[in-house]
């Protein structure tokens, strides 16, 4: 008489499924914690040291817009831009002449413009964000 088979062990399968599983979910849990430090500005743009003279102007950059979008200063005023928002974004004006690299939530970017002209920019990440910085001549009396 042929030997009866041995019977596999109860929950023999799921072992096999649960690899899968917990591969997952440590995937995602190294996901979840990489974002966090993205999302806190760990590895991104930090703050710039503003000029200890000359006025400066704020340009606030939250929900996907560059808030006012466009500004008029004189020459030699401090535009500082700092991205509110969670997603990151950049300040990158046309000819790449500034840019800011990636702004993370908080993180701040700044630049003085001594030459008159009007200067367009745009977000890199998100390319329909657009600005406008116009230089006016200083008026000194």
């Amino acid at each position: 008489m042929p030997p009866t088979p041995t019977p596999a062990p109860p929950h023999a399968d799921r072992r096999v499924r649960r690899t899968p599983l917990l591969v997952a979910a440590l995937a995602g849990t190294v996901a979840v914690v990489l974002a966090a430090f993205w999302f806190a500005g760990f590895g991104g743009s930090a703050a710039q040291p503003l000029p200890p003279t000359g006025r400066v102007v704020a340009i606030d950059i939250l929900n996907f817009k560059f808030t006012p979008a466009q500004v008029t200063v004189e020459a030699g005023t401090t535009i500082r831009w700092t991205n509110h928002g969670y997603v990151p974004h950049t300040v990158d004006f046309t000819g790449g002449s500034v840019n800011s690299g990636v702004l993370n939530n908080g993180n701040q970017f700044t630049h003085t413009f001594t030459t008159p002209g009007t200067y367009a920019y745009i977000c890199h990440i998100h390319p329909f964000m657009h600005g406008t910085v116009v230089v006016t001549p200083p008026n000194h009396p």
